[in-house]
């Protein structure tokens, strides 16, 4: 309060001292202050006392009011002091424990405040927070370009490149750099306006964060992928609480159902909530849920997984296709079963581990004598006779293969074996994997392939001795053979084979088979060896055995040879050689008995295949009817061959007395032209009767030897013209044909023509020459004769066709008419005579001509 008063008397005494001064200096004239109006005895001193107690009362009546003022102000500013403070303290104690670096700094980038953490990374409180942090040594220099620029910034550049403190404080809001990298890591950079020039400036790593979204991103689209990659699905992960679609596969985006939108506002089906969905189920038990829906004629299967504690994945499939395969399926189930009961094969079904019977049909259980109760207590092995055979079988099908075994014996309730033909594959049944096997019955079908089997055997046993018989030899012994192909057929038996005479009046043993080593013994018995004795036989016998078949000999050996075995005999040699039930039955053919053959079986033994036997014997008549024609023919044959030699012969014999005669009236008459005429006759003749003799000395009277024959007929021609004397020869270049007699006599009266008119005519007198013959077979049925000689040759104006020479026109009438063949004549070098005929057809001729080619 006194320093109050005191100033306002100092400052009434100032505002005084200057009144004066002034009112000295302006109104007095005097200098500007006169120090005598101090003086207190002055007027002035008097004047100025109610001015100085007028400026001291304003003055402490002003100083009063301003003290209360500062008073109250201070008062305030003391406690506003103590606010703030506190506030700073509480703000630096805030900032300080961020565990980010954060700064307040002014708009000029002076840092006011730097918490530990920016200033571990270079800031300095009164510094440039950029320049602070470009000298930061633990900045990498690509941040240190980011932070300062070097020297490419421009000048008056006082903030770093990413600064947004300017637009902060400008627009009086908050300023956020998403993403800066910066020392090795990512930052979140914040600018907060404090006032006008002042802005609070931190940094969040969020580098981990960054991490954590970029492998949620990763993870979102890897998810995407996942379920895009389901085909044919609508694919959502849904929000358990909201139903809020997280993502969804293009199937679900193409039908609207996009991320952040609720699942049932983008269904297909409704507005509200799913019908089928099971997403609360899903929560209670934890565990994925499945429905399937029919909507508007479609069916659909929504199927619910948990992912976490509030994420699921909800799939969507359309099984409308599945469910009429399954539609279908049932219907195929049904058809099978009703097939399956109906099918007349025995069908099995059994599980493919445990080999139990599964299902059997109504089939099985009439063929096995179960019932379907039995067989499902049952294995397979049970009904197997095979076992190791039917695990082999088993294998084959466990592999994938279709098993299908033609044979394979199973066994019935009764323990009867039958023969069944399998067919059988494996498939899963109601989540196992079973075995079905068809099988069949196939008693019946082998029963009659072993009798299409046997029957074909003997067939081509019947065929194979039938050719046999064909082709048999004439020195064969049929009843050896007869014998041996009977004993084929019935086995271990004995069998005798006995021929009979024409009169069948006795029998005698040809051939007997099967004996072995008994025979010996038996032999002893009967004092000779059985083969090729003859016993008679009885009417009874005959008659009995003369019906076609196998008749049984009630009294064994004795029954037909009791007139040279005795009874005993024969009981003691059917003993030794073990013998049971004998068989006999007669080679009967045309009512006439060529053999008979009696089959003795082994004690105990039965025969198996009679009516093959008899089939056989039948054939073998037939054999035996032939050889018996065939002997007969052959000595008739013989007889009639013998015949005609001998009429050859005598043919032969008689011209060679003709040609005697003509030799002796030739010899006798004195005329040249009668004695040419004999002359002619007699080598016409003479060229017949050498046809004859070469048929009586060839091998067949059919056929004539021309190589012989035209030796000969050229010798008798050679001596008769007496060519030897004259220089001439004769030679037979080739003959390798044979004719028939009718051809050779034709083909010889040529040769002898045209030769003897070459001998008589073709050469000059005492000069020599020489005549050449062949007769050779060509292609087909064609025969060429040629007759040669090297003489003056045939004069031109000899016309052969119509010649006045009777050797000539013989010869052309025998080549034309009797041979039907053609005559041409060479006359270059000689005269050279080719003759061409046809060898007929032996089909069209009783007495066929052949060539022979050597």
């Amino acid at each position: 309060m006194w320093r109050i008063t005191v100033l306002s008397l100092v400052v009434g005494v100032g505002v005084w001292v200057a009144h004066v001064a002034i009112e000295s200096a302006f109104f007095s004239g005097g200098p500007f202050l006169d120090w005598r109006i101090l003086n207190p005895s002055g007027l002035h001193v008097l004047y100025a006392l109610p001015e100085i107690l007028l400026v001291f009362g304003i003055t402490l009546v002003w100083g009063l009011a301003y003290r209360r003022k500062m008073i109250r102000d201070i008062s305030e500013l003391k406690f506003e002091k103590e606010g703030l403070a506190e506030e700073y303290s509480i703000r630096t104690t805030l900032i300080g424990a961020l565990p980010y670096p954060t700064m307040m700094v002014r708009r000029d980038r002076t840092v006011l405040f730097a918490n530990k953490v920016a200033q571990e990374m270079g800031a300095v409180v009164g510094g440039q927070c950029w320049e602070d942090f470009g000298q930061c040594q633990f900045i990498s220099d690509e941040d240190k370009a980011c932070l300062n620029q070097h020297s490419d910034r421009p000048p008056g550049w006082t903030h770093c490149t990413f600064c947004l403190a300017d637009e902060a404080l400008r627009d009086s809001k908050n300023a956020i750099a998403p993403e800066v990298h910066a020392f090795g890591r990512i930052w979140e950079t914040y600018w907060i306006p404090v006032n006008k020039d002042v802005f609070l400036h931190f940094s969040l790593d969020i580098t981990d964060r960054k991490k954590a979204e970029k492998k949620l991103e990763t993870e979102s689209r890897m998810r995407e992928t996942l379920l895009d990659g389901i085909p044919g699905c609508i694919a959502l992960i849904l929000k358990k609480s909201t139903r809020e679609i997280v993502a969804s596969n293009r199937f679900a985006k193409e039908l609207g159902a996009v991320p952040g939108q609720v699942c049932f506002k983008t269904c297909a089906m409704r507005d509200d909530a799913c019908p089928f969905c099971l997403a609360p189920e899903l929560w209670k038990t934890d565990q994925p849920q499945r429905l399937e829906v029919e909507y508007r004629g479609t069916w659909y299967e929504g199927i619910w997984v948990p992912l976490s504690e509030d994420l699921y994945v909800h799939y969507i499939f359309d099984i409308t296709e599945r469910k009429q395969a399954e539609e279908a399926l049932r219907d195929s189930e049904e058809r099978y079963r009703r097939l399956f009961a109906a099918e007349s094969d025995a069908i099995l079904v059994f599980d493919a581990e445990t080999r139990e019977f599964v299902d059997v049909n109504p089939a099985a259980v009439s063929l096995y004598g179960y019932t379907r109760e039995e067989f499902l207590d049952l294995k397979h092995w049970d009904i197997t006779a095979e076992p190791e055979e039917s695990d082999e079988i088993i294998q084959h099908m466990e592999v994938g293969d279709v098993a299908r075994i033609s044979v394979r014996y199973h066994r019935k309730k009764d323990g009867a074996l039958f023969p069944v033909e399998i067919s059988g594959s494996m498939f899963m049944l109601e989540g196992r994997q079973v075995l079905c096997g068809v099988i069949r019955d196939i008693t019946d079908r082998k029963k009659a392939e072993e009798k299409a089997t046997r029957h074909l055997a003997e067939m081509k046993f019947l065929s194979t001795t039938a050719m046999e018989f064909v082709d048999l030899q004439p020195e064969t012994d049929v009843y050896e053979l007869i014998g041996r192909r009977l004993k084929e057929l019935v086995g271990d038996p004995i069998v005798v084979i006995s021929s009979s005479d024409e009169t069948n009046s006795k029998v005698i043993v040809r051939a007997i088979l099967g004996v072995g080593k008994r025979f010996e013994a038996a032999l002893k018995v009967l004092g000779r060896n059985p083969v090729g004795m003859s016993f008679p036989i009885l009417e009874s016998f005959l008659h009995q055995t003369a019906s076609g078949k196998l008749v049984k000999l009630s009294e064994g050996i004795h029954h037909y040879t009791r007139e040279k075995i005795s009874k005993t005999t024969a009981k003691l040699i059917e003993k030794i050689l073990g013998l049971g039930d004998m068989y006999s039955m007669q080679f009967f053919r045309g009512g006439t008995m060529f053999a008979i053959a009696t089959i003795m079986m082994r004690k105990g033994d039965k025969l198996e295949n009679p009516a093959l036997v008899e089939t056989y014997i039948n054939h073998a008549s037939v054999l035996l009817q032939n050889r018996r024609a065939e002997e007969q023919i052959a000595a008739s044959l013989k007889e009639k061959e013998v015949l005609l030699r001998e009429i050859h012969h005598r043919v032969k014999n008689n011209m060679q007395v003709i040609v005697s005669l003509l030799r002796i009236h030739a010899r006798r008459t004195h005329e040249a032209g009668l004695k040419r005429i004999f002359d002619e006759c007699r080598d016409r003749i003479n060229a017949m009767s050498l046809i004859h003799e070469a048929l009586y000395e060839s091998e067949d009277v059919a056929r004539i030897d021309f190589k012989a024959y035209l030796t000969m007929l050229c010798r008798n021609l050679s001596q008769a013209y007496d060519v030897s004397g004259k220089g001439i020869t004769l030679t037979v270049e080739r003959s390798n044909v044979a004719l028939d007699i009718d051809q050779g006599i034709a083909v010889g009266m040529v040769i002898s023509e045209l030769v003897s008119n070459a001998f008589k005519h073709a050469f000059t007198k005492g000069k020599g020459g020489s005549v050449s013959l062949s007769l050779s077979g060509l292609e087909g049925e064609e025969v060429e004769l040629i007759v040669q000689d090297d003489g003056k040759g045939l004069p031109p104006e000899i016309d052969i066709h119509n010649s006045t020479s009777i050797g000539l026109q013989l010869v052309v009438a025998t080549i034309t008419r009797e041979l039907g063949g053609s005559i041409e004549v060479e006359r270059e070098g000689g005269t050279r005579f080719v003759i061409r005929f046809i060898c007929p057809n032996p089909q069209q001729r009783e007495t066929p001509c052949a060539l022979q080619k050597s």
